[in-house]
Protein backbone atom coordinates (compact mmCIF):
# COMPACT_ATOMS: atom_id res chain seq x y z
CA UNK A 1 0.00 0.00 0.00
CA UNK A 2 1.96 3.52 -1.42
CA UNK A 3 1.72 5.96 1.45
CA UNK A 4 -1.25 7.99 1.76
CA UNK A 5 -1.08 11.72 -0.06
CA UNK A 6 0.02 14.38 2.54
CA UNK A 7 -0.74 16.91 0.48
CA UNK A 8 -4.89 16.50 0.22
CA UNK A 9 -7.05 19.08 1.06
CA UNK A 10 -8.25 18.30 4.83
CA UNK A 11 -10.15 21.21 7.45
CA UNK A 12 -6.53 22.55 7.89
CA UNK A 13 -6.05 23.11 3.91
CA UNK A 14 -9.54 24.32 3.48
CA UNK A 15 -9.01 26.90 6.23
CA UNK A 16 -6.10 28.12 4.28
CA UNK A 17 -7.95 28.75 1.07
CA UNK A 18 -10.70 30.57 2.61
CA UNK A 19 -8.54 32.96 4.56
CA UNK A 20 -7.12 33.75 1.24
CA UNK A 21 -10.20 34.54 -0.75
CA UNK A 22 -12.64 34.71 2.21
CA UNK A 23 -12.26 38.47 3.08
CA UNK A 24 -13.01 39.69 -0.34
CA UNK A 25 -16.15 37.11 -0.73
CA UNK A 26 -17.18 38.37 2.87
CA UNK A 27 -16.84 42.31 2.44
CA UNK A 28 -18.44 42.10 -1.19
CA UNK A 29 -21.04 39.78 -0.59
CA UNK A 30 -21.80 41.53 2.90
CA UNK A 31 -22.46 44.99 1.40
CA UNK A 32 -24.18 43.76 -1.05
CA UNK A 33 -27.04 42.09 1.35
CA UNK A 34 -26.41 45.22 3.78
CA UNK A 35 -27.13 47.67 1.18
CA UNK A 36 -30.36 45.92 -0.24
CA UNK A 37 -32.42 45.12 3.15
CA UNK A 38 -31.44 48.30 4.61
CA UNK A 39 -32.56 50.40 1.35
CA UNK A 40 -35.73 48.34 1.95
CA UNK A 41 -36.05 48.43 5.46
CA UNK A 42 -35.51 52.53 5.19
CA UNK A 43 -38.32 52.59 2.63
CA UNK A 44 -35.61 54.06 -0.01
CA UNK A 45 -34.96 53.01 -3.67
CA UNK A 46 -33.20 49.60 -3.76
CA UNK A 47 -29.23 50.15 -4.77
CA UNK A 48 -28.25 48.18 -8.22
CA UNK A 49 -27.90 44.72 -8.39
CA UNK A 50 -24.78 43.81 -10.03
CA UNK A 51 -22.25 43.62 -7.04
CA UNK A 52 -19.83 45.87 -8.99
CA UNK A 53 -21.89 48.79 -9.99
CA UNK A 54 -22.80 48.66 -6.18
CA UNK A 55 -19.69 49.03 -4.75
CA UNK A 56 -18.78 51.66 -7.24
CA UNK A 57 -21.86 53.34 -6.28
CA UNK A 58 -21.32 53.46 -2.62
CA UNK A 59 -17.51 54.59 -3.28
CA UNK A 60 -18.56 57.79 -5.60
CA UNK A 61 -21.69 58.38 -3.31
CA UNK A 62 -24.18 57.62 -5.75
CA UNK A 63 -25.57 54.97 -4.15
CA UNK A 64 -27.48 55.89 -0.28
CA UNK A 65 -26.07 53.78 2.42
CA UNK A 66 -28.67 54.20 5.37
CA UNK A 67 -28.01 53.57 9.09
CA UNK A 68 -30.53 50.60 9.03
CA UNK A 69 -27.94 48.99 6.63
CA UNK A 70 -25.00 50.19 9.07
CA UNK A 71 -27.14 47.76 11.85
CA UNK A 72 -27.16 45.09 9.70
CA UNK A 73 -23.62 44.95 8.40
CA UNK A 74 -22.98 44.65 12.20
CA UNK A 75 -25.12 42.00 12.99
CA UNK A 76 -23.60 40.11 10.05
CA UNK A 77 -20.19 40.55 11.32
CA UNK A 78 -20.74 39.70 14.66
CA UNK A 79 -22.52 36.19 13.42
CA UNK A 80 -19.56 35.82 11.71
CA UNK A 81 -17.28 36.49 13.96
CA UNK A 82 -19.09 33.58 16.27
CA UNK A 83 -19.71 31.24 13.76
CA UNK A 84 -15.27 31.56 13.06
CA UNK A 85 -14.54 31.07 16.78
CA UNK A 86 -17.32 28.09 16.95
CA UNK A 87 -15.64 26.23 14.23
CA UNK A 88 -11.69 27.11 15.26
CA UNK A 89 -12.82 25.20 18.47
CA UNK A 90 -14.36 22.43 17.47
CA UNK A 91 -11.58 22.11 15.07
CA UNK A 92 -9.04 22.17 17.52
CA UNK A 93 -10.89 19.68 19.42
CA UNK A 94 -10.96 17.29 16.44
CA UNK A 95 -7.28 17.64 16.44
CA UNK A 96 -6.54 16.11 19.45
CA UNK A 97 -8.39 13.34 18.96
CA UNK A 98 -7.44 12.25 15.28
CA UNK A 99 -4.01 10.40 15.24
CA UNK A 100 -1.99 10.88 12.07
CA UNK A 101 -3.19 7.95 10.27
CA UNK A 102 -6.83 9.08 10.20
CA UNK A 103 -5.87 11.45 7.21
CA UNK A 104 -5.58 7.71 4.95
CA UNK A 105 -8.93 7.20 5.93
CA UNK A 106 -10.16 9.09 2.50
CA UNK A 107 -8.22 6.11 0.74
CA UNK A 108 -10.15 3.41 2.63
CA UNK A 109 -13.50 1.88 1.49
CA UNK A 110 -16.86 3.30 2.26
CA UNK A 111 -20.47 2.98 1.99
CA UNK A 112 -21.21 -0.31 0.10
CA UNK A 113 -17.75 -2.04 0.33
CA UNK A 114 -17.98 -1.77 3.94
CA UNK A 115 -21.55 -3.97 3.91
CA UNK A 116 -20.07 -7.31 5.11
CA UNK A 117 -18.26 -5.47 7.38
CA UNK A 118 -21.43 -3.82 9.56
CA UNK A 119 -22.96 -5.99 12.19
CA UNK A 120 -25.60 -6.46 9.83
CA UNK A 121 -23.31 -8.38 7.25
CA UNK A 122 -21.45 -9.75 9.90
CA UNK A 123 -23.97 -11.76 11.44
CA UNK A 124 -25.46 -13.23 8.12
CA UNK A 125 -21.57 -14.40 7.83
CA UNK A 126 -21.66 -15.97 11.13
CA UNK A 127 -25.19 -17.09 10.83
CA UNK A 128 -24.90 -19.23 7.62
CA UNK A 129 -21.33 -20.92 9.54
CA UNK A 130 -24.16 -21.73 12.14
CA UNK A 131 -22.78 -19.12 14.73
CA UNK A 132 -25.63 -16.95 16.43
CA UNK A 133 -24.08 -15.81 19.55
CA UNK A 134 -21.64 -13.15 18.00
CA UNK A 135 -21.31 -11.92 14.75
CA UNK A 136 -17.00 -11.51 14.63
CA UNK A 137 -14.52 -9.64 16.00
CA UNK A 138 -15.03 -6.11 16.70
CA UNK A 139 -12.12 -4.33 15.21
CA UNK A 140 -13.13 -0.84 15.76
CA UNK A 141 -14.81 2.32 14.10
CA UNK A 142 -14.42 3.25 10.50
CA UNK A 143 -12.53 7.27 10.92
CA UNK A 144 -15.07 8.64 8.23
CA UNK A 145 -18.89 7.45 9.37
CA UNK A 146 -18.03 6.60 12.99
CA UNK A 147 -19.52 2.44 11.96
CA UNK A 148 -18.32 -0.01 13.68
CA UNK A 149 -15.68 -2.48 11.58
CA UNK A 150 -16.05 -6.38 12.51
CA UNK A 151 -14.66 -8.79 11.28
CA UNK A 152 -16.39 -11.84 10.00
CA UNK A 153 -15.37 -15.29 11.31
CA UNK A 154 -14.84 -16.38 7.60
CA UNK A 155 -11.79 -14.31 7.19
CA UNK A 156 -8.82 -13.99 8.24
CA UNK A 157 -6.04 -10.92 8.93
CA UNK A 158 -2.49 -9.51 9.64
CA UNK A 159 -2.05 -7.05 12.33
CA UNK A 160 1.65 -5.18 12.13
CA UNK A 161 1.72 -3.13 14.92
CA UNK A 162 5.08 -1.61 16.89
CA UNK A 163 5.70 -2.11 20.46
CA UNK A 164 3.73 -1.62 23.28
CA UNK A 165 1.11 -0.36 20.96
CA UNK A 166 -2.02 -2.73 22.71
CA UNK A 167 -1.90 -5.34 20.33
CA UNK A 168 -2.71 -8.11 22.90
CA UNK A 169 -5.34 -5.70 24.70
CA UNK A 170 -7.82 -4.65 21.88
CA UNK A 171 -7.04 -7.10 19.63
CA UNK A 172 -5.87 -10.62 20.85
CA UNK A 173 -7.68 -11.22 24.12
CA UNK A 174 -10.93 -9.41 23.08
CA UNK A 175 -10.74 -12.16 19.80
CA UNK A 176 -10.31 -14.95 22.16
CA UNK A 177 -12.67 -13.71 24.33
CA UNK A 178 -15.09 -13.54 22.08
CA UNK A 179 -14.73 -16.62 20.08
CA UNK A 180 -17.29 -19.31 19.86
CA UNK A 181 -15.04 -22.02 19.56
CA UNK A 182 -11.75 -23.68 19.85
CA UNK A 183 -8.88 -21.36 20.04
CA UNK A 184 -5.10 -21.86 19.34
CA UNK A 185 -2.92 -19.04 20.59
CA UNK A 186 1.03 -18.69 20.47
CA UNK A 187 2.91 -16.00 22.61
CA UNK A 188 6.16 -15.03 23.97
CA UNK A 189 4.65 -13.67 26.94
CA UNK A 190 1.96 -14.89 29.66
CA UNK A 191 -0.12 -11.57 29.04
CA UNK A 192 -2.96 -13.70 26.93
CA UNK A 193 -2.87 -16.06 28.98
CA UNK A 194 -3.85 -14.09 32.21
CA UNK A 195 -6.40 -12.11 30.41
CA UNK A 196 -8.34 -14.85 29.06
CA UNK A 197 -7.83 -17.90 31.28
CA UNK A 198 -10.75 -17.12 33.56
CA UNK A 199 -13.33 -16.76 31.43
CA UNK A 200 -12.64 -19.21 28.42
CA UNK A 201 -12.18 -21.68 31.58
CA UNK A 202 -16.15 -20.96 32.65
CA UNK A 203 -17.10 -23.68 28.95
CA UNK A 204 -14.33 -25.70 28.56
CA UNK A 205 -10.60 -26.74 28.97
CA UNK A 206 -7.68 -24.18 28.76
CA UNK A 207 -4.54 -26.14 28.18
CA UNK A 208 -1.06 -23.96 28.30
CA UNK A 209 2.25 -25.71 27.21
CA UNK A 210 4.98 -23.87 28.53
CA UNK A 211 8.13 -25.83 28.62
CA UNK A 212 10.49 -22.90 28.71
CA UNK A 213 8.17 -21.40 31.65
CA UNK A 214 7.60 -18.40 29.45
CA UNK A 215 4.19 -18.05 32.37
CA UNK A 216 5.70 -19.97 35.32
CA UNK A 217 2.64 -22.58 34.16
CA UNK A 218 3.15 -25.86 36.16
CA UNK A 219 1.80 -28.97 33.56
CA UNK A 220 -1.45 -30.35 34.78
CA UNK A 221 -1.70 -32.33 31.46
CA UNK A 222 -0.26 -34.97 29.41
CA UNK A 223 0.42 -35.44 25.58
CA UNK A 224 2.43 -38.12 24.05
CA UNK A 225 2.87 -36.85 20.16
CA UNK A 226 2.94 -40.13 18.85
CA UNK A 227 -0.77 -40.07 19.27
CA UNK A 228 -1.36 -38.82 16.35
CA UNK A 229 0.70 -41.63 13.82
CA UNK A 230 -1.58 -44.13 13.14
CA UNK A 231 0.35 -44.82 10.09
CA UNK A 232 2.94 -44.54 7.51
CA UNK A 233 1.65 -41.52 5.98
CA UNK A 234 1.47 -39.49 9.39
CA UNK A 235 4.70 -40.94 10.74
CA UNK A 236 6.18 -38.70 7.75
CA UNK A 237 4.04 -35.92 8.41
CA UNK A 238 5.22 -35.80 11.86
CA UNK A 239 9.14 -36.32 10.95
CA UNK A 240 8.47 -33.17 9.06
CA UNK A 241 7.52 -31.28 12.19
CA UNK A 242 11.29 -32.36 13.71
CA UNK A 243 13.20 -31.72 10.57
CA UNK A 244 11.98 -28.15 9.61
CA UNK A 245 12.18 -26.58 13.11
CA UNK A 246 15.39 -28.23 13.42
CA UNK A 247 16.90 -26.99 10.58
CA UNK A 248 18.68 -23.30 10.53
CA UNK A 249 16.47 -20.60 8.74
CA UNK A 250 17.44 -20.34 4.97
CA UNK A 251 20.01 -23.69 4.83
CA UNK A 252 19.00 -25.95 2.40
CA UNK A 253 18.77 -29.94 3.01
CA UNK A 254 21.25 -31.93 2.00
CA UNK A 255 20.07 -34.34 -0.60
CA UNK A 256 21.84 -37.41 0.60
CA UNK A 257 21.47 -37.43 4.19
CA UNK A 258 18.58 -35.94 4.58
CA UNK A 259 16.11 -38.25 2.71
CA UNK A 260 17.87 -40.85 4.32
CA UNK A 261 17.20 -39.32 7.89
CA UNK A 262 13.74 -38.89 6.53
CA UNK A 263 13.28 -42.75 5.99
CA UNK A 264 14.55 -43.54 9.54
CA UNK A 265 13.12 -41.09 11.71
CA UNK A 266 9.66 -41.65 10.58
CA UNK A 267 9.90 -45.60 10.63
CA UNK A 268 10.99 -45.18 14.45
CA UNK A 269 8.37 -43.04 15.15
CA UNK A 270 5.74 -45.60 13.36
CA UNK A 271 7.10 -48.27 15.43
CA UNK A 272 7.23 -46.30 18.82
CA UNK A 273 3.79 -45.56 18.05
CA UNK A 274 2.86 -49.18 17.06
CA UNK A 275 4.50 -50.58 20.25
CA UNK A 276 2.72 -47.56 22.25
CA UNK A 277 6.08 -46.19 23.71
CA UNK A 278 6.60 -43.17 24.13
CA UNK A 279 8.74 -40.40 21.65
CA UNK A 280 11.61 -40.48 23.95
CA UNK A 281 11.96 -44.38 23.20
CA UNK A 282 12.62 -42.77 19.71
CA UNK A 283 15.44 -40.63 20.82
CA UNK A 284 17.13 -43.96 22.19
CA UNK A 285 17.01 -45.89 19.17
CA UNK A 286 18.51 -43.41 17.31
CA UNK A 287 21.21 -42.87 19.50
CA UNK A 288 22.11 -46.27 19.94
CA UNK A 289 21.64 -47.25 16.09
CA UNK A 290 21.62 -50.99 15.85
CA UNK A 291 18.48 -51.74 18.44
CA UNK A 292 16.42 -54.04 16.38
CA UNK A 293 13.38 -53.77 18.75
CA UNK A 294 11.61 -50.51 16.01
CA UNK A 295 12.79 -53.76 13.12
CA UNK A 296 10.63 -56.57 15.26
CA UNK A 297 7.56 -53.90 15.94
CA UNK A 298 7.53 -52.77 12.03
CA UNK A 299 7.35 -56.51 10.87
CA UNK A 300 5.14 -57.70 13.83
CA UNK A 301 2.93 -54.91 12.33
CA UNK A 302 3.22 -55.70 8.59
CA UNK A 303 4.91 -52.93 7.72
CA UNK A 304 7.66 -54.81 5.10
CA UNK A 305 9.13 -51.81 3.44
CA UNK A 306 9.93 -49.70 6.54
CA UNK A 307 11.92 -52.79 8.53
CA UNK A 308 13.55 -53.58 5.46
CA UNK A 309 14.75 -50.13 5.15
CA UNK A 310 16.35 -50.26 8.47
CA UNK A 311 17.70 -53.66 8.27
CA UNK A 312 19.67 -52.07 5.33
CA UNK A 313 21.55 -49.56 6.97
CA UNK A 314 22.02 -51.38 10.50
CA UNK A 315 23.87 -53.75 8.14
CA UNK A 316 26.17 -50.27 6.74
CA UNK A 317 29.50 -49.66 7.76
CA UNK A 318 30.35 -48.27 10.73
CA UNK A 319 31.52 -44.97 9.80
CA UNK A 320 29.08 -44.80 6.70
CA UNK A 321 26.18 -45.48 9.25
CA UNK A 322 27.41 -43.25 12.07
CA UNK A 323 26.92 -40.18 9.08
CA UNK A 324 23.66 -41.27 8.33
CA UNK A 325 22.58 -41.39 12.09
CA UNK A 326 23.64 -37.99 13.01
CA UNK A 327 21.12 -36.03 11.14
CA UNK A 328 18.05 -37.95 12.68
CA UNK A 329 19.61 -37.66 15.97
CA UNK A 330 19.97 -34.08 15.65
CA UNK A 331 16.44 -33.96 14.55
CA UNK A 332 15.04 -36.27 17.33
CA UNK A 333 16.83 -34.12 19.96
CA UNK A 334 13.79 -31.73 21.31
CA UNK A 335 12.23 -35.18 22.25
CA UNK A 336 14.82 -35.66 25.20
CA UNK A 337 14.17 -32.22 27.17
CA UNK A 338 11.39 -34.30 28.88
CA UNK A 339 9.18 -31.78 29.71
CA UNK A 340 6.21 -32.88 32.16
CA UNK A 341 3.58 -32.79 29.60
CA UNK A 342 5.23 -34.45 26.16
CA UNK A 343 6.56 -37.95 25.78
CA UNK A 344 5.15 -39.19 28.55
CA UNK A 345 2.78 -42.04 29.52
CA UNK A 346 -0.67 -41.36 30.72
CA UNK A 347 -0.12 -39.82 34.46
CA UNK A 348 -2.84 -39.99 36.73
CA UNK A 349 -5.05 -37.26 37.76
CA UNK A 350 -3.43 -35.75 34.59
CA UNK A 351 -6.06 -35.42 31.41
CA UNK A 352 -5.03 -35.53 27.45
CA UNK A 353 -6.04 -33.38 24.72
CA UNK A 354 -7.69 -34.82 22.28
CA UNK A 355 -8.18 -32.49 18.91
CA UNK A 356 -11.44 -31.31 19.10
CA UNK A 357 -14.54 -33.25 16.44
CA UNK A 358 -15.15 -29.43 15.39
CA UNK A 359 -14.39 -25.69 15.50
CA UNK A 360 -17.57 -25.00 17.52
CA UNK A 361 -15.79 -26.99 20.59
CA UNK A 362 -14.39 -23.82 22.61
CA UNK A 363 -11.60 -25.68 24.20
CA UNK A 364 -8.62 -23.14 24.27
CA UNK A 365 -5.01 -24.17 23.99
CA UNK A 366 -1.66 -21.55 24.76
CA UNK A 367 1.55 -22.57 23.43
CA UNK A 368 4.62 -20.55 25.08
CA UNK A 369 8.19 -20.56 23.89
CA UNK A 370 10.92 -17.61 24.37
CA UNK A 371 12.25 -15.79 21.33
CA UNK A 372 15.99 -15.88 22.24
CA UNK A 373 17.74 -18.89 20.12
CA UNK A 374 19.98 -19.90 23.04
CA UNK A 375 17.06 -21.50 24.23
CA UNK A 376 15.97 -24.74 24.49
CA UNK A 377 14.34 -25.99 21.09
CA UNK A 378 11.09 -26.05 21.35
CA UNK A 379 8.84 -29.51 20.79
CA UNK A 380 6.74 -28.82 17.30
CA UNK A 381 2.58 -27.82 17.46
CA UNK A 382 0.50 -30.79 17.87
CA UNK A 383 0.06 -31.71 14.08
CA UNK A 384 -3.83 -31.89 13.20
CA UNK A 385 -5.53 -35.12 11.47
Amino acid sequence: MSAPNRKGTGLGDGLEIWLAIGPAAVIGGGSWVAAHLGSWSAGIKAPPAHPIDLIAGLVKGRVPWPVQSTVIAAVMAALLVVGAVLVLVAWAKGAGKRARVDKAARYLGRGKSLTAFSEKGAMATAERLGIKDTPGITVGRVVSTGQKFIQPWEDLSIDIWGPRTGKSTSRVIPAILDAPGAVVSTSNKRDVVDGTRSVRAQTAPVWVFDPQKVAQEEPDWWWNPLSYVTDEEKAYKLTQHFAVGSRTPGSKPDAYFDPKAEDILSSYFLAAALGELPITQVYLWVTEQVSRAPIEILKEHGYELQYKGLESTLKLADKQRDGIFDTPRRWSSASRAGTPCVGSHPRPGRPSPRPPAGSSTPETSHSHARRSTSSPRKAPDRPRP
